[in-house]
């Protein structure tokens, strides 16, 4: 008879208590004498940690049938006095405030379970001897005959890693002495007797599972998420710098239910071994946190799923290809856990809360579908991967790049999400990019203003105006970008308005478009204020506006008749003309000592806050043969100007009727004179009222196409020429 395989799982097990509160938040600025009576509020509790995470394998293995049938769980238990006594000695336990939730922002109609605040944890295992009464830690090891095939540590510092008998035992005799260690460990990284006595002593047995919020708690330089590729860079620098990381056979970083980076060793592990390969599991819908941010409301055990899928897989005996699919398995399970939430299977009144077994059970053992996707990038430290490129290789025949101008063509006619499957998409409203640069820059943009918006709607008293930069070629979108953005994040906070110091005959009328600021900040909104043209001379000075901005920019007040007024909060946004790119605004005026000097420039740059190049449709400037994805910038543009302007070509399976040869000739004409501008006008002056498709025969004439391109680039290339 075939020996069952094994999981052991052990390690930190918590009484999760919860304070379920029926009416959420509806009372929360009722006064106290007011919620006395209609107030509800109930207490339950569950099982957590390691004793959660073995309920799950075994809803794993019951699921599996035949396959299950072969393994073998062994986990903690908790005496049930434990779950009914919150002052129950000996046993780590947790505090969570639960609410209803709408599933997904904005939608009232369907509410689920989920927590609404931590409120802190009891950690005698932390303070006290270690011992766990009710928890029969060990007494699973004992059993006469148990050899884990997997041996599983939940370590979530409450206790079990300050105790080298918790763990030994599990590591000494029969199959135990090859099996595999699968820890799953919470912050700190350092200092961790556990990960340090597993890192050294079974370097190629052990799977680090741990996620990327306890890394960065643990000192790891991982900033947060402005694109995939920098995500998976720096987790990847952190572990191959990280000593006890690095020497284990595999490590598993998780990004919560948005995806994760797993890395192996190749030749072995410990200090002498090979290099690593590594694997990014990703959504390119949503980076690190976007999901989430659509969800209201948090949740506990996304790692728990994502480590179950991989604990199952590893079980089985998968190989890599099969512990990057159970990622994607689990990263699905994490999102269905925060899309149900906890499950109330209770009689009205009384509440009872439950983990959502069978839901997240089908999404770990169900093929994985589309929504996240893999990629193997060669990790060479120069910031210079890209997925882009990846995924176009490996669409094309026999590993070959596709051809950008066929992809660019897809784009506009069946749309980037069919288009670009597998490629990391920013969407930001209605601007978008695959541009890895451009997306970065947008991306810590809106990092800064998110900051800024949340201390204001926190009542923090803002003095002065969030000063940011933006630059791009005539035509570029520079506002459409930044507005799109405002838009998008806060639509009811934010109102905007445009001033164009080209337009200003003197600095006097700076006052009157202060009063305008102000005015909008006493109707409760917050000002976005976009200084066009900022960068024109002004009383024959180069950069003659700049001196006149220092005060409001640093200390948040104008001077008017000899008083100086106060601004209030504001989003201050400099669009630049003269200059296309900040290196060409922070060296501009070059060798001309004296009108720098007077222009204040400096003064001025050390009291922006960020700013973003906008790269529009045309090629970079400089280095215009490097810049291969003008076209697919092109595409976006174009894809995005046929919704608005003539939407009746797209069909209502997102198929946009064009030409073949006019597509070419908008994505490869070799310049657009004024930028997007240019391109949306050759749209809005072509015949295409009441047409099914854009043909030849709707581009305007000749000498109208000629205000914005080279008429007869554009014509050639449109009839294949």
């Amino acid at each position: 008879m075939e020996r069952k395989r094994t999981i052991l799982v052990t390690g930190d097990v918590t009484v999760d208590w919860q304070i379920l509160q029926p009416r959420g938040t509806e009372m929360r600025h009722m006064d106290m004498p007011h919620r006395w009576g209609i107030s509800e509020c109930q207490a339950a509790s569950r099982a957590g940690g390691a004793a959660l995470l073995a309920d799950l394998l075994r809803e794993l293995k019951s699921e599996a049938g035949d396959l299950g049938a072969g393994v073998e769980i062994q986990g903690p238990d908790l005496a049930e006095k434990a779950l009914q006594e919150p002052g129950y000695p000996g046993v780590a336990k947790t505090f969570m405030s639960w609410k209803p939730y709408p599933r997904r922002r904005g939608e009232g109609r369907e509410y689920v379970w989920r927590i609404g605040d931590f409120l802190g944890e009891d950690q005698p295992g932390k303070a006290g001897s270690g011992a766990r009464e009710g928890i029969p830690q060990g007494e699973e090891e004992k059993k006469e005959g148990l050899t884990p095939d997997v041996l599983v540590i939940e370590d979530a510092n409450l206790g079990f890693r300050s105790r080298r008998e918790n763990w030994q035992n599990s590591l000494s005799g029969g199959n135990a002495e090859k099996g595999l260690i699968f820890l799953k460990v919470a912050d700190p990284l350092d200092g961790n007797v556990l990960l340090e006595d597993l890192s050294d002593g079974y370097p190629d047995r052990l799977t680090v599972f741990t996620s990327v919020s306890d890394m960065r708690k643990s000192g790891c330089p991982i900033g947060y998420a402005i694109s995939w590729e920098q995500v998976y860079e720096e987790v990847v620098a952190a572990v191959r710098n990280h000593r006890q990381l690095r020497q284990a056979s595999r490590v598993v970083v998780s990004l919560g239910p948005s995806g994760a980076v797993l890395l192996v060793r190749e030749g072995g592990s410990g200090e002498k071994a090979g290099g690593w390969k590594s694997w990014l599991v990703f959504d390119p819908e949503n980076q690190e946190g976007d999901w989430e941010k659509r969800h209201p409301g948090s949740m506990v055990g996304y790692g728990t799923c994502i480590a179950a899928s991989l604990i199952w897989e590893m079980a089985l005996g998968g190989g890599v290809t099969g512990m990057v699919e159970a990622l994607k398995r689990g990263c699905r399970a994490a999102r269905v856990l925060h899309h149900v939430g906890y499950k109330n299977l209770g009689v009205f009144p009384k509440l009872h809360l439950a983990f959502p077994f069978e839901e997240v059970v089908e999404a770990v053992t169900r093929e994985a579908e589309g929504d996240f996707h893999h990629v193997q990038l060669d990790f060479d430290g120069d910031g210079g991967s890209s997925i882009l490129d990846v995924k176009l290789a490996e669409a094309g025949p026999d590993g070959k790049t596709v051809d950008r101008v066929e992809k660019a063509m897809e784009i506009v006619t069946r749309g980037p999400a069919r288009a670009l499957a597998g490629v990391p998409v920013e969407r930001i409203g209605k601007w978008s990019s695959v541009d890895r640069a451009e997306i970065e820059s947008m991306r810590s943009l809106s990092n800064i203003v998110t900051e800024y918006v949340n201390r204001y709607r926190a009542g923090d008293r803002l003095e002065k105006p969030l000063s940011l930069a933006v630059f791009g070629p005539p035509g570029s979108g520079k506002s459409f970008a930044i507005k799109q953005m405002a838009r998008a994040l806060y639509p009811d906070l934010i109102e905007d308005c445009e001033f164009n110091l080209s337009q200003f005959v003197s600095a006097g009328e700076l006052a009157a478009a202060f009063h305008k600021v102000r005015d909008m900040v006493l109707q409760q909104y917050l000002p976005l204020v976009f200084w066009d043209e900022f960068d024109t001379p002004f009383e024959g000075r180069e950069l003659g506006w700049l001196r006149h901005f220092l005060a409001p920019m640093q200390d948040g007040r104008f001077l008017e008749g000899g008083v100086f007024r106060p601004i209030g909060p504001a989003i201050f946004v400099f669009a630049g003309s003269q200059y296309h790119t900040m290196e060409e605004f922070r060296l501009g005026l070059a060798g001309k000592a004296e009108a720098e000097r007077a222009s204040k420039k400096m003064d001025f740059l050390s009291r922006l806050k960020g700013f973003v190049n906008i790269l529009g449709p045309n090629p970079l400037s400089s280095g215009e043969s490097e810049d291969r994805n003008y076209i697919l910038r092109r595409a976006f543009l174009l894809r995005t100007i046929l919704e608005r302007k003539a939407p009746h070509l797209v069909d209502e399976a997102g198929n946009a009727g064009i030409n073949p040869g006019v597509l070419r000739a908008f994505l490869e004409v070799t310049r657009y004179y004024y930028g997007a501008r240019s391109m949306e006008a050759v749209v809005e002056m072509s015949t295409l009222a009441g047409k099914k498709s854009f043909e030849l025969s709707c581009l305007p004439a000749r000498s109208q196409l000629a205000m914005h391109v080279d008429a007869d680039d554009f014509l050639q290339r449109a009839c294949g020429q």
